[in-house]
């Protein structure tokens, strides 16, 4: 959806802050994201000079690369390539979860430097961040599997005994505040 709604901004002249003001930068920077457009979409992006676009892929990933390019499907903007059996933090792992992990994604990128380069980590980024939902980083790190957990889902048992959402404080709540334009 980034891809398709920045190319609606930058098509539509909604990155344009009048009639012939120059266009201000859309960037879409895309994790995991599938293709969206066929050759044709593809071609109207790149004659648009103020959308760029980022996709960055993590090598077993399949999703960045479906639909298939055989469905006419084609991949827009410029691609980052990661992959996550370079990490010597992470797991050989064959679960299409682990390689499609958002976290898993953002930790890539952060050690990432090239195809000639080693992977090092230069961001400082916890890698428990990525076994929040999943089991990636190798056991000798100690990092519980899918450790993320917001207890009871926020919910809070009553006197009565029902579950409920907890009352939140009156100065936390959305106020609608009367305007007078004499005032």
């Amino acid at each position: 959806l980034a891809i398709l709604n920045a190319y609606d901004i930058a098509e539509n002249g909604l990155n344009q802050k009048g009639v012939g003001s120059s266009a201000i930068p859309v960037t879409a920077i895309c994790f995991a994201s599938p293709r969206v457009g066929d050759i044709a979409f593809k071609q109207r992006c790149e004659q648009l000079p103020a959308l760029h676009v980022l996709r960055i892929k993590n090598g077993p990933d399949i999703v960045p690369n479906l639909p298939f390019e055989l469905f006419g499907y084609r991949d827009v903007g410029t691609s980052l390539l990661v992959d996550s059996r370079e990490s010597p933090y992470l797991k050989d792992s064959k679960n299409p979860h682990d390689w499609h992990n958002l976290e898993a994604y953002i930790h890539l990128v952060a050690g990432t430097h090239g195809p000639s380069e080693p992977f090092k980590l230069v961001v400082d980024r916890d890698i428990a961040l990525v076994n929040k939902s999943s089991a990636f980083v190798l056991d000798e790190y100690l990092i519980p599997e899918s450790w993320w957990q917001e207890e009871n889902k926020g919910m809070v048992q009553g006197r009565e005994g029902v579950w409920k959402q907890p009352d939140r404080p009156h100065h936390d709540l959305p106020m609608l505040t009367r305007y007078s334009p004499c005032e």
